[in-house]
């Protein structure tokens, strides 16, 4: 009875123990974010540019935009010509 009170009063402490380690990580995260968040990996340089658009298919913009006299959503997209 006695091994199994310190058994379960170990566990407890390694328990606690850990949520306490957590707490503090959590804490340290919450007020230094770059130091968790940022990654410096030296000098580098950019050979790509991406630039990510969104086709308006709906609303004024679609209206303003068109070319042609197809409504909207007559796209001739290869995944519109597909289906």
């Amino acid at each position: 009875m006695v091994v199994i009170r310190k058994l379960i009063l170990g566990l407890l402490k390694v328990f606690l123990l850990v949520t306490a380690l957590l707490a503090l990580v959590a804490v340290a995260a919450w007020f230094y974010p770059e130091k968790f968040l940022c990654v410096d990996s030296g000098p580098v340089s950019a050979d790509v540019l991406v630039v990510l658009a969104a086709a308006c298919m709906n609303g004024p913009c679609a209206r303003r935009n068109c070319s042609s006299n197809t409504p909207p959503h007559a796209s001739s997209s290869p995944a519109r010509a597909m289906t």
